[in-house]
C-alpha cells in the first residue's frame, strides 16, 4: 500500500436507477474527498467509484454510506472492492472467454464469501439452473436474454446467503479494473 493508500473500487447498491435512488456523482466525490479519501472517481452515473483510502474497509463504508445521506439524503450500501480481488475475479474460472458480449455477462459482486453451509442448502441451481457459477465473493451468471430477463441472484444470495450484493456487468468491471491499473501500484 502507498503511504496514501490503497486504490479501491466502490459499488453502490441500488442507486441512479430511478428518480427515488438518484444519487448525483458530482457532490459525492467532493464529500468524499472532503471525508479524506483521494483521487475520487466515477465510473458511469450507475454508482461505481474509484478512489484512494488509508480507511479500513468497515469504515470505508461507513464513510460512503454517511456521504450518501448527507449529499443525496439517504444512507446508501456499498460493496467494496481492492485492486488484487478485482483481478483475481476477473481472472476466475467462472468466467467463460468463450463468452461474446460482456454486456451479457453479469458478475454479482458479494461483500463477503459466504458461509458454505448457506450455499449448500440454497445453491444457485434453484434459481437459474447452470446459468450462475459462485467463486469467492463473485457470482457469474450468463444472461444469453439480457440482464432484464435474468433471474434475480442479488435478491436470492442476499435472502439466501445473508451477504450484501451488487451486480455489474462484466464490461463495467472490466473497464474498472482497466481505471485501477492505469492508477497504478
Amino acid at each position: 500500500m502507498s503511504p496514501l493508500g490503497r486504490a479501491v473500487v466502490v459499488l453502490l447498491k441500488s442507486v441512479n436507477l430511478g428518480p427515488t435512488t438518484t444519487v448525483h456523482m458530482a457532490p459525492l466525490r467532493q464529500e468524499l474527498n472532503r471525508l479524506g479519501c483521494a483521487d475520487v472517481e466515477s465510473y458511469r452515473a450507475s454508482g461505481n467509484l474509484l478512489l484512494t483510502t488509508t480507511h479500513t474497509p468497515a469504515a470505508l463504508l461507513e464513510l460512503v454510506a454517511s456521504a450518501t445521506e448527507s449529499t443525496a439524503g439517504r444512507r446508501v450500501l456499498a460493496v467494496t472492492i481492492e485492486r488484487a480481488a478485482l483481478v483475481e475475479m476477473l481472472a476466475s474460472e467462472a468466467l467463460d472467454p468463450r463468452e461474446l458480449d460482456p454486456s451479457r455477462f453479469l458478475l454479482t459482486v458479494l461483500s463477503e464469501v459466504p458461509d458454505p453451509a448457506l450455499v449448500g442448502e440454497h445453491p444457485l441451481e434453484e434459481l437459474c439452473g447452470t446459468a450462475a457459477v459462485q467463486h469467492g465473493r463473485v457470482v457469474a451468471q450468463r444472461c444469453p436474454d439480457g440482464i432484464a430477463k435474468a433471474p434475480n441472484v442479488v435478491a436470492f444470495v442476499e435472502r439466501h446467503w445473508g451477504v450484501l450484493a451488487t451486480a455489474r456487468n462484466l464490461a463495467t468491471l472490466e473497464a474498472l479494473a482497466e481505471r485501477l491499473e492505469r492508477r497504478g501500484p
